[in-house]
């Protein structure tokens, strides 16, 4: 019998945004692709990653249990989107006697029928032939997956709902976090899903359907794992599409304003404990479900996951990333770290309440969210939503996943959408403080942009009673630290640290505070740094948040924490990050068709003139990836009522676009002419092969040559044939890698004989077809 099969791989980690590999030198090889393989784990899973630098320290060993389903391996690396799952073992054997025996495809009696293995592999243009020196891919096919080519059967009719592309996000293996998919968002939210037609005939107007369930309340109370879920949906939405032999296509549900709901405001739902500080924002699990129509072969027609949303409330995309919130240190003894975490995320909360920020749902106003990471799923943490970021800590060093979060938090700023980011930590310079990559050094000069110096406090034992000056934050100002008091509370023993630059960091870096001479023992002063860079603002203090002292004083007015987060906000909008009001409440943008519905709406309008709708046509670049101002134009302005304290929608649509990926962003522009930008939506308007199309094939019939226009939305190796009406290529016109966007290839028929044929042009696991006549 077949036991088990296993590839090592040893190259460059998978680079998908989500896993920071800043340790890798520029000379690193180019990442793993990984795609169109088969896949059949029943007792074991997809793989394990184990990650060692170039110097062969183990980063990561990984796990067993790390990958244990091809949705998690999928939604971390990016990788196998096209890769099916299914028992092809049963479809091998044995031939000849041992020892010589050989393992094949069983294709007696009869070739297996809807096997996974068949026309699903790559086409390789350096492998023509199999291990049985046949050949490979006839007719322009894919190649079957292994070495063994052979003859399949297809169903007739088989649509398979690959996989639910959006939504998603790696799913814990184990843990509380293991109960669904955790996403954090902005509302509203849509559904695309990947549908393959394994059939043999091509399908026209398949329904493809999508719904959502919530879970029911007994269910969330009882903290159900799996859970259930009501039976009515609160989603129903049909599309329809059409798709030739062996056709994948991504299916954009383009569903009306979802919004997920979350725990707040939901009668009979039971916030659990580990999210009570975050009730504004998590919400109950939800079930996606997309499904086909009955057909041949069935067990492939539903793909379903659940999911739990954290959805971004804040107008001012303003976060506070804490630990501990939900701590209770009042009862029982609790530990020093909880201690410090919890005291810490209430004095960064409370400082913000004291300034005027507010959470108050019943008028509608969300001035900023909050996060506990310690409760919800390492690996799904996206701060890119937001624009400033103040982050609370405790007394251990950060993980991998949190310093990497903030790698990519800052990474994701762009000139004119600055990030801010704020952290008030005395321990992690120390914690952090080695250049090996699991200590991360790197982190603490480069992002943080500082570094410890010996002895690594101003004054031992402590430095409660003295005193700090402000210096690029509040200057002219001065706070004492001081313990809190609290039984088990450490003393406060802040970081020393020197400024940090080098030939590769940017921006400008300051000293944020100084120890007061004679309040310290050491010649160095420095306790914290702020750094005003084009893309990004960063705050690094070497105090807990909760040692900021108030003024005792009843004249002395907002001191302690309350005045360092006020000199911290007002660094930022110095430098060009200021918390700039949101009243669009909700902005997306739908493809129907040819044409692009945008759609805002604003929760409240002061003072604005207009709002501007651009346009960027993602050509150069893939759905996701950062697109400079140069690249947009405006393409519709719409006049705004102006004032109003209620709620207003607006919508365009933007008519007659060509296949490909657009970017849109709303501006909206105030009397006084500044101006706020909102986040970009990607949109694709579908070729035949939702994002592979042909434009045109001229002339057509063709006489003597003919020129081939045709696009792709993501660059990868293209393939152009011409097949005869007996399913045999009869040219190859392109075999090669090609970028995103539009192409052109000419062919000459000189060869050709009269006849009707069909060019094929495939790429990315996609294929779209058109019809040609040779006349001579």
């Amino acid at each position: 019998a077949i036991t088990n099969s296993a590839i090592f791989y040893q190259g460059t980690i998978f680079r998908n945004g989500r896993v920071n590999t800043w340790y890798l030198p520029n000379t690193a090889p180019k990442a793993l692709v990984s795609n169109k393989n088969a896949f059949w784990t029943p007792n074991a899973g997809i793989g394990r990653v184990v990650e060692i630098s170039h110097t062969s320290e183990v980063v990561s060993a990984g796990s067993q249990t790390e990958f244990t389903t091809l949705a998690q391996w999928r939604n971390w690396t990016g990788q196998d989107i096209n890769s099916p799952y299914g028992n092809f073992v049963n479809e091998h054997e044995f031939r000849g006697t041992a020892p010589n025996q050989q393992l094949r495809v069983r294709i007696t009696p009869q070739a297996p029928i809807g096997s996974i293995l068949n026309n699903n592999g790559e086409r390789l243009s350096g492998t023509k032939r199999d291990i049985e020196n046949a050949l490979r891919g006839e007719a322009g096919l894919g190649y079957d997956i292994g070495a063994d080519e052979f003859s399949g059967r297809l169903y007739v009719s088989d649509l398979e709902v690959i996989d639910i592309l959006k939504p998603a996000s790696y799913r814990e293996a184990v843990g509380p976090n293991s109960d669904a998919e955790y996403i954090m968002t902005t509302a509203p939210v849509d559904v695309t899903a990947r549908v393959r037609n394994n059939g043999a005939l091509a399908t026209t107007r398949s329904q493809v359907r999508v719904r959502v369930y919530l879970e029911t309340p007994m269910s969330n109370n009882t903290l159900m794992n799996p859970a259930q879920y009501n039976s009515f949906p609160i989603v129903d939405r049909v599309v329809t599409t059409n798709l030739s032999s062996g056709q994948s296509k991504d299916i954009q549900f383009n569903i009306p304003s979802w919004s997920p709901q979350p725990y707040f405001g939901m009668p009979g739902y039971n916030v659990p404990a580990q999210f009570s500080t975050m009730s504004m924002n998590v919400t109950p699990r939800y079930r996606v479900e997309v499904t086909v129509n009955a057909d041949e072969f069935n067990p492939n027609n539903v793909f379903s996951k659940d999911v739990r949303f954290y959805v971004r409330q804040s107008q001012l995309r303003l976060l506070l990333s804490v630990r501990g919130s939900a701590v209770d240190i009042l009862t029982g003894t609790p530990a020093a770290n909880d201690i410090a975490a919890r005291l810490n995320a209430d004095s960064l909360q409370k400082s913000l309440g004291d300034l005027g920020y507010i959470v108050d749902p019943a008028s509608g106003r969300y001035d900023y969210d909050v996060l506990d990471r310690a409760s919800w799923a390492p690996r799904s943490v996206d701060y890119t939503i937001y624009q400033t970021m103040f982050w609370s800590h405790d007394l251990n060093p950060l993980t991998r996943s949190e310093r990497d979060d903030i790698r990519n938090y800052l990474g994701s700023g762009m000139a004119g959408m600055k990030k801010n980011l704020a952290i008030s930590s005395a321990r992690i310079p120390s914690l952090h403080n080695s250049a090996s990559i699991v200590s991360d050094l790197n982190f603490v000069q480069n992002a943080l942009r500082c570094q410890l110096r010996a002895p690594g406090t101003p004054f031992t034992p402590n430095y409660s009673g003295r005193t700090i000056d402000g210096r690029a934050i509040a200057r002219g100002n001065s706070e004492l630290v001081s313990r809190t008091g609290f039984a088990g509370d450490p003393e406060p023993t802040p970081a020393l640290v020197s400024m940090f630059s080098s030939g590769t960091t940017s921006g400008v870096v300051n000293a944020a505070y100084s120890y007061r001479r004679s309040d310290r023992s050491t010649t160095d002063s420095i306790m914290g740094t702020a750094t005003a860079g084009l893309t990004a603002n960063t705050v690094y203090l070497g105090v807990d948040w909760r040692h900021f002292a108030r003024s005792s004083s009843p004249t002395v007015l907002r001191t302690g924490v309350e005045r360092v987060v006020r000199g911290i906000l007002d660094f930022f909008e110095t430098n060009g990050g200021g918390l700039v009001p949101v009243q669009v409440a909700s902005f997306d943008a739908k493809a129907r068709g040819k044409n692009v519905d945008v759609f805002w709406s604003t929760s409240s309008e002061t003072g604005l003139d207009r709002f501007e709708v651009e346009r960027a046509e993602l050509t150069t670049v893939k759905a996701g990836d950062i697109t400079s101002d140069a690249t947009f134009r405006v393409v519709r302005t719409v006049n705004a009522t102006g004032a109003s304290t209620s709620r207003k929608d607006y919508s365009i649509t933007d008519q007659n676009l060509a296949a490909g990926t657009y970017s849109y962003r709303l501006t909206s522009v105030d009397k006084d002419g500044s101006r706020a930008t909102t986040s970009d939506v990607n949109v694709t308007i579908d070729g035949e092969g939702s994002g592979l199309w042909i434009s045109t094939i001229s002339p057509n019939p063709v006489v003597d040559a003919s020129t081939v226009t045709f696009g792709l939305a993501e660059a990868g190796r293209v393939e152009v044939l011409l097949v005869n009406t007996a399913g045999q290529e009869v040219a190859t016109l392109v075999n090669e890698t090609r970028s995103a966007g539009s192409h052109n290839v000419r062919f000459s028929a000189a060869t050709i004989p009269s006849g009707a044929y069909t060019l094929v042009v495939r790429s990315n696991g996609l294929a779209v077809s058109a019809a040609v006549t040779v006349t001579k």
